[in-house]
C-alpha cells in the first residue's frame, strides 16, 4: 500500500504545478496569435516624465492614414483620425516623452478610390477591422526618446495599444517648440495584422483575387500641444 501511495503523491504535486503555471500565462483571443502581441506594462507607462507638462489640444492635431489594395494599381482610400487628449514634457527645451489617446469612433474616409466614402466609414468601425463598439479609443505611449542627426529631428519608440493589443512602434519624427507650443509631426507605417486586423489580408485568406488589402497603412501625424 505505502508504494501506491508514493507514486500517486507525486502524480497529484506534478498536477497541481501544471494548473498554478497554466494559470499564469496569458491566454490569446480566438483568431489571434500571442507571438505578436505584447502586453504594456501599466506601472512604466504611467510613469511621470522629466519636465513640464503640455496638453495636447484636440482641434488643432490631426492623423491622416492611407490605405491601399496590391493588385490595382493606384487604388488608395485616404482619412483622418481625431485624439481624445494627450500629455508631452519638454526638460529645459528636450522632449522627454508623453502618451496620446485617440478617438477610434472619429475614423474617417476623406477619399476613395471607388467614391464610397460614408460605406468605408462603417467597415473600418466594424469588427472587421477597428471594433470600435469595444475598443472605442487606441493608445501611444512614447517612452524613448533619441536625438537625430539633425536639428530638430528624434526618433520617438514605445508602445501603440489597438483593440486592447499592444506592439512596440517606433518611428522618426520633427519635434519645434515655439514659446509655450510644442508640435510634434511624422509619419510612418504599420503593420495592421499585429493588431489583429485581418480582413482583405493574404496572410491569413485564400482567393481574394484583386480584393487584396495591403497589410501596411500609412500615418501622417500633427500634434499641437500648449505648456501648462
Amino acid at each position: 500500500m505505502g508504494k501506491i501511495i508514493i507514486p500517486l503523491v507525486i502524480i497529484l504535486v506534478a498536477l497541481g504545478a501544471f494548473l498554478l503555471l497554466g494559470e499564469g500565462k496569458d491566454t490569446p483571443k480566438s483568431g489571434t496569435s500571442s507571438e505578436n502581441s505584447t502586453t504594456t506594462n501599466t506601472e512604466e507607462t504611467n510613469m511621470p516624465f522629466a519636465g513640464d507638462l503640455y496638453l495636447l489640444s484636440a482641434n488643432d492635431s490631426v492623423v491622416n492614414w492611407t490605405g491601399r489594395k496590391t493588385l490595382i494599381p493606384n487604388y488608395e482610400d485616404t482619412g483622418t483620425l481625431n485624439f481624445v487628449e494627450g500629455q508631452f514634457y519638454m526638460d529645459e527645451g528636450v522632449f522627454t516623452g508623453g502618451r496620446a489617446v485617440f478617438n477610434m469612433d472619429s475614423i474617417k474616409a476623406v477619399k476613395t478610390t471607388i467614391g464610397k466614402e460614408s460605406d468605408l466609414d462603417k467597415h473600418l468601425r466594424s469588427e472587421d477591422f477597428f471594433a470600435v463598439a469595444n475598443y472605442p479609443t487606441a493608445e501611444l505611449n512614447i517612452k524613448n526618446v533619441v536625438a537625430g542627426e539633425t536639428e530638430n529631428q528624434f526618433n520617438l519608440s514605445g508602445e501603440l495599444t489597438i483593440k486592447g493589443i499592444s506592439q512596440g512602434v517606433s518611428f522618426p519624427a520633427t519635434i519645434t517648440q515655439n514659446g509655450d507650443t510644442l508640435t510634434i509631426e511624422g509619419e510612418t507605417k504599420l503593420d495592421r495584422t499585429l493588431w489583429d486586423i485581418r480582413f482583405g489580408s493574404d496572410k491569413f485568406f485564400d482567393n481574394l483575387a484583386d480584393n487584396v488589402i495591403d497589410d501596411f497603412f500609412s500615418v501622417e501625424f500633427k500634434v499641437v500641444a500648449n505648456k501648462q
